[in-house]
């Protein structure tokens, strides 16, 4: 450079120099970090998972199943016969929701990959049966995830005693619809187990499904599912996935179940849960028999995550009140009859539902399902949002189950 002297270019090129490395250094700032780690998303292969689910639902395993002696002691032979007696029950009732979900539910979001079922407890059953398409299903209750009983536990128990207490514990799922929160605390949280996974696994054996394996989960800080260590008690969002094929399909699916607290002042101080919930963007979210929670001020945080993120809502009068679907953001069908809530919420009752309900245009239901199984008409509500679900800000993609 002409008329330059060599210290004053020497100081001109250091100059050049670190406004470069500046800049580079900025934008490797900017530019996100991509070399974190994925957290595993697999599950571990357990046929011995199927061979407890089949054995507790009075279903005989496979040649190789642990329990193969077991299924000739009487005591499993009269519960193959209760077991058969008790899902009659079910299976006069299925033909009829299977065919409403063909009628119904079989296009657009309630035919989604992601089922959300809060307050949904251990309801396998319902769930699969209303949207059997669903590849990932998130449950969520307040009863612990449990373990996987192996034969060792089982035989320390009298099978005379246990075998019994288990049809016990699926009684009200199978007779009514919904289980009953104050009966799953006399015998889920170490009475007959030790959390909900069997009963889990009964229901999903009993239906068709071939268990393909679990793992005990819980939630990243960045609200992802990550393994977790069984023995630790301490962790917030305990929780069990479990992995699974409908009868008759090669897709893999799974269902993952969380032992958390959806009220308003939990959920604002658990961050992880907060963060899943926005990740999951459901195409359809399950509501019934939940004691009428997402009514209650105090779940606000929860229902008003649910409205701004689910493409689709199904259910009963317990789920979010009628009002919140409205046009032109939601478009509504309803099925059955409502006039009020049962006598133990009647404060409850909302006239806009009511007056809903007298109008053109309310569709039949061939079956009973929650608090309308034989204590009031049965209602559901189909809500199809027309606007598009908010994203939440810092979202990212669920990991989905891979055919197999």
């Amino acid at each position: 450079m002409p008329g330059l002297t060599p210290p004053v270019l020497l100081a001109l090129l250091l100059a050049g120099q670190q406004m470069s490395c500046s800049r580079s250094s900025e934008a490797a700032a900017a530019k996100p970090d991509t070399s974190a780690k994925r957290p595993d998303q697999s599950i571990p292969h357990s046929p011995a998972a199927n061979d407890v689910g089949r054995f507790l639902a009075g279903l005989p395993g496979g040649p190789a199943s642990a329990f193969k002696d077991l299924e000739a002691t009487k005591a499993w032979q009269d519960h193959v016969a209760a077991s058969n007696a008790l899902w009659s029950h079910v299976h006069r009732r299925l033909p009829h929701m299977q065919a409403f979900q063909q009628r119904e539910l079989a296009s657009g979001p309630t035919a989604g990959d992601t089922v959300f079922y809060p307050f949904g407890g251990p309801d396998a059953l319902n769930v699969t049966t209303l949207f059997p398409r669903g590849r990932s299903y998130v449950l969520i209750g307040l009863e612990p995830p449990g373990t996987l009983p192996d034969r060792l536990h089982l035989e320390r128990r009298d099978l005379r005693w246990l075998l019994p207490q288990m049809r016990g514990a699926l009684d009200s799922i199978l007779r009514i619809s919904f289980f009953v929160t104050r009966e799953m605390d006399r015998q889920l949280r170490g009475q007959i187990t030790d959390g909900l996974l069997p009963v889990i696994l009964v229901q999903l054996t009993r239906t068709g499904h071939t268990i393909l394996g679990f793992r005990p989960v819980t939630l990243d800080n960045e609200g992802r599912i990550i393994a977790r260590d069984p023995a630790d008690k301490s962790l917030l969002n305990p929780g069990v996935e479990i992995e699974f094929l409908a009868e008759g399909d090669k897709t893999a699916r799974r269902l993952c179940y969380f032992s958390s607290n959806l009220a308003t002042d939990k959920l604002a101080q658990n961050p992880r849960l907060l963060a899943f919930l926005a990740n999951l963007n459901p195409d359809v979210t399950f509501f019934k028999a939940t004691s009428y929670m997402p009514h209650y001020e105090m779940f606000s945080l929860f229902r008003e995550r649910v409205l701004t993120t689910t493409s689709a809502v199904v259910q009963d009068d317990s789920g979010i009140p009628f009002r919140y679907f409205a046009a032109p953001d939601w478009q509504v069908q309803l099925y059955g009859h409502y006039v009020k809530p049962i006598r133990l919420f009647h404060w409850l009752r909302q006239p806009d539902l009511t007056a809903a309900f007298q109008q053109p245009g309310v569709r039949t239901i061939e079956f009973q399902i929650g608090y309308g199984f034989g204590r009031a008409p049965t209602n559901l509500l189909v809500a199809r949002r027309v606007t598009s679900p908010t994203t939440i800000a810092g979202t990212v993609e669920l990991d989905r189950p891979s055919a197999r």
